[in-house]
């Protein structure tokens, strides 16, 4: 708080104190009182009111200038109400009160808002485990039909749909999950073959059907993660190759890791329909599709799935990249820092 501003605010009171001065100056002249006790009164009154006006700018200066400055430095906000003392003048006492009712009502909200997302996410939860068994059990039944009769497109279709519903229903589980994923995380030293093993005979029957040829390589190193993530993430690398490569001639999908500046580099290369230069920075963004999604509706994308891989990449301590040229092939990566901060020695 300035004391030009302060000044400007109490400009009528200023104003109203200087007609009285001058009201007071006359009826003392009036009567007949002498002009030395005249000026004296006049001053003692000027000084008076000085006292009065600095007193209060320095008592409220106090106050809004701690309160600006707290406002300032917080990083949350709303936590303003827990750094303020009551004030000892009247407005000051006001704005306090004010602030802590405010304070209380948030947190009451908030506290409503968090007991409703627990209870939605739980809820979630359950509902993904539920609806993944009938979905296991109609491909269990796909695949028993498929036995006993030729080769039939149309079954291959259907399983091929019922597998896509699987894996929808595996990332809104992963999403429900990853707001709070840290309390789920196992860090722990994991087999890059293990995972990548894992994931391949997940979307085998899928590999199979497409027609692609796998390159897989040097994945024997060793990175600190998550494994149980880290999959789910390969997983979305994996379901996107076989979209993208879809009718492309001869698919490839080649999966191998390398080492650079300590880092290790776990790379998913497709020689699919690749991604546009002006796509490739927004990929990374929630529910975006971009050109190949708006213009190839079967590929059937979201924008959720590479969404997802960043948001745990970025939670789990680890980075993600991409290259691409359009119409040639689509590299993603997964950069493993040489961090052990997460080993457990004994």
């Amino acid at each position: 708080m300035r004391l030009r501003d302060y000044i400007k605010d109490h400009i009528v009171d200023i104003i109203l104190e200087i007609i009285a001065l001058i009201m007071i100056a006359i009826f003392m002249s009036a009567f007949n009182v002498s002009r030395e006790l005249s000026m004296a009164v006049s001053l003692i009154l000027i000084i008076l009111f000085g006292t009065i006006m600095l007193r209060g700018y320095f008592r409220k200066r106090r106050f809004y200038s701690g309160l600006m400055d707290n406002l300032r430095e917080l990083d949350q906000k709303y936590l303003l109400a827990e750094t303020l003392t009551e004030p000892q003048f009247y407005e000051g006492k006001i704005m306090y009160e004010i602030i802590s009712e405010l304070d209380k009502s948030m947190y009451e909200n908030v506290a409503g808002a968090r007991r409703y997302a627990v209870n939605f996410k739980e809820y979630i939860e359950m509902w993904v485990h539920e609806v993944k068994l009938p979905i296991a059990s109609l491909l269990l039944s796909i695949k028993n039909i498929s036995e006993k009769m030729e080769d039939s497109e149309e079954i291959n279709a259907l399983e091929a749909r019922v597998r896509r519903i699987n894996e929808f229903a595996d990332q809104v589980l992963y999403y429900a999950r990853s707001e709070n994923s840290e309390k789920d995380y196992i860090f722990k030293e994991e087999k890059l073959s293990r995972i990548v093993s894992a994931v391949l005979s997940k979307y085998r029957p899928d590999i199979q059907e497409r027609g692609v040829e796998l390159k897989v390589s040097d994945i024997g190193r060793t990175v600190i993660t998550d494994g149980k993530w880290l999959e789910f993430m390969l997983a979305q690398f994996i379901s996107n190759s076989l979209r993208y490569t879809e009718g492309r001639p001869e698919p490839t999908i080649s999966i191998f890791s390398d080492e650079k500046d300590g880092n290790v580099i776990l790379h998913f290369r497709d020689n699919g329909i690749g991604i546009p230069e002006k796509d490739i920075g927004r990929i990374w963004e929630k529910a975006f599709t971009g050109e190949n999604g708006r213009e190839n509706s079967s590929f059937g994308s979201t924008g959720m799935g590479l969404y997802l891989v960043k948001k745990m990449c970025d939670k789990l301590g680890h980075k993600v990249a991409c290259e691409s040229v359009y119409g040639e092939y689509t590299d993603m990566m997964i950069i493993f820092g040489k961090n052990d901060i997460y080993k457990i020695t004994g």
